[in-house]
């Protein structure tokens, strides 16, 4: 899910969730941690590492200090999520949790693994529960920089007005990341994009800006709650770079469980993050795995495995909406509120003049038009392929964010209320540890 749409989604929540109360954990595409620094056999900073984390944190032991379990009141995106979900729709993910080690106290690697078989909903959003007693070393005993996982998205996607069924793989190494909200940066423009060069040293540090500085926009999405750790990774799509981020946090006081977030810039919702994007959608299958390390280079260790027994991991997903039922998501739907006649992964399907508009709202299907509505934006990339934009910045609005643009969201609930129902799933996976 794109970060501006999770900031409209909690800017229009009218209600209250139960997914940060207590037994709770949370992956956006989303996982929260509980960590604090201990001296159990956690990792203690080498003194170059002490150096450089002073050096690149000069707040870090008071970033660290601030992550303690807290009660805060106010809304964030799962709260609105978790008011709009049904468990209508086609949405089955899969879900895995893996260890490199099962014995108690050792060093392990953690390991996720989601999937949405092909022709499923694509994931709006999701997050998992972790158990509270499973030892995962804070930022704050990390350098800035250092390599604390990885993460591998194999993504469906739609490039240049084409069918969606192009895979690409996209790997991502994972860099331990500030989590210090009193130095912040600028991660979205007024228009709801990334803004250019987020990805750069700009300062000359030898990190991107984005690894020293906390995004602003994570301060909206989360208000009052401070991540205990925090990882970024920066790959490249289509010549476009795009960046993930995974958020531990401690849980609300009283609470059982611990939570990890992962948001990606520009995916699920694509459609809706950056105007004329090489990538006009995205859809299923997809495979996401994100491993979280035993140890650094350095030989540091990050995670250790609780003491022996049976610990429950749990997903919680989100879907993207249909407004037709028609079995295509919204956001993949050039005819939001007309059945398909075909389909938008295949070539030529219900698209005889294999323009990307379905013929079931093309105006001549016998005619190809890259651009029926002339706004610059292709078909498959237009929230409003019949419609043009009006928005000078060449911005696609969306208040409701149900993946169908402002200009002709005319029909159904209108503008201001989502239309399609909202999928949810939930998956359980057991790690036995000895």
């Amino acid at each position: 899910m794109c970060l501006r749409d999770l900031l409209d989604l909690r800017n229009r929540r009218t209600g209250r969730l139960q997914s940060w109360a207590p037994a709770s954990v949370i992956v956006v595409i989303a996982v929260l941690v509980a960590a604090g620094c201990k001296e159990n056999g956690e990792p203690t900073p080498s003194p170059a590492a002490v150096s450089r984390a002073a050096t690149s944190t000069p707040a870090g032991s008071a970033v660290c200090a601030s992550v303690s379990p807290s009660s805060p009141t106010e809304d964030t995106i799962f709260d609105t999520l978790q008011a709009d979900a049904s468990t209508l729709g086609d949405f089955d993910p899969g879900f895995a949790t893996h260890v490199s080690e099962d014995k108690a106290g050792a060093p392990s690697e953690l390991t996720f693994a989601v999937d949405s078989r092909e022709g499923d909903v694509q994931h709006l959003a999701f997050y998992i529960t972790i158990p509270s007693d499973w030892p995962i070393t804070p930022g704050c005993a990390i350098p800035l920089g250092v390599a604390i996982g990885s993460l591998s998205w194999k993504a469906t996607l739609g490039i240049l007005n084409s069918p969606c069924n192009t895979v690409i793989p996209i790997e991502f190494e994972m860099q331990n990341a500030s989590t210090d909200p009193s130095d912040t940066i600028d991660l979205l423009d007024g228009a709801g994009n990334l803004v250019e060069n987020f990805e750069k040293d700009n300062d000359g540090s030898g990190l991107a800006d984005v690894i020293e500085k906390y995004p602003v926009q994570l301060k909206d999405l989360f208000p009052g709650r401070t991540p205990g750790r925090r990882s970024v990774g920066i790959a490249s799509v289509a010549r476009m770079p795009v960046i993930a981020q995974s958020l531990l946090f401690p849980p609300p006081k009283g609470s059982q469980g611990q939570t990890l977030v992962i948001l990606f810039q520009d995916f699920a919702n694509i459609r809706t993050t950056v105007p004329n994007s090489p990538i006009s959608d995205q859809c299923t299958p997809f495979s996401l795995s994100m491993t979280n390390f035993a140890k650094t280079d350095g030989g540091a260790v990050l995670i250790r495995t609780p003491p022996a027994g049976t610990y429950t991991f749990a997903l919680t997903a989100f879907g993207l909406r249909d407004a037709d039922d028609d079995g295509l998501e919204n956001a993949l739907d050039t005819c939001p509120f007309d059945m398909n006649v075909g389909d938008p992964r295949v070539t030529g399907s219900g698209d005889a003049d294999q323009d990307g508009l379905d013929a079931a709202c093309d105006p001549n299907d016998l005619v190809f038009d890259l651009d029926e509505d002339g706004d610059k934006h292709q078909n498959r990339g237009d929230l409003c392929a019949l419609t043009p934009s009006t928005d000078s910045s060449g911005a696609q609005k969306d208040s409701d964010t149900d993946q169908i643009g402002d200009e002709c969201d005319i029909f159904g609930n209108g503008p201001d209320a989502p239309d399609g129902p909202l999928p949810f799933a939930s998956e359980a996976a057991d790690v036995i540890i000895q």
